[in-house]
């Protein structure tokens, strides 16, 4: 809870590390990029006794964005030229290989 109360680059840059690997396991990690933030200024709004000020909240979020992007930007750059298309999500087929993560049907 500390975080909350005291936002700093340093905490921002670990969030954005651990989220950013997130992505990097599942695309829906993507959300993380606005959810976190948006969390960090739902509190800095709502809290009463604002131990910090704007300027370091934005500071943070701009830490945490950029290190979530860094760790990103290489895989979804990576995947769009696999597919020839900027995109956050997988297609099932990738240079005519079945990349589906579903079981197949059975074949009853």
């Amino acid at each position: 809870m500390r975080q909350y109360s005291a936002p700093t680059v340093a905490s921002g840059a670990l969030l954005g590390l651990i989220f950013g690997l997130s992505f990097l396991d599942r695309t829906e990690g993507i959300l993380y990029l606005a959810f976190i933030p948006f969390v960090q200024v739902v509190h800095y709004w709502f809290t009463r006794d604002r131990s910090y000020s704007s300027r370091q909240l934005i500071r943070w979020g701009a830490t945490f964005i950029a290190v979530f992007v860094l760790l990103a930007a290489p895989q979804v750059w990576r995947v769009s030229r696999r597919i020839r298309s900027t995109q956050l999500r997988y297609s099932r087929r990738i240079a005519g290989k079945n990349f589906s993560w579903r079981a197949p049907a059975s074949s009853e």
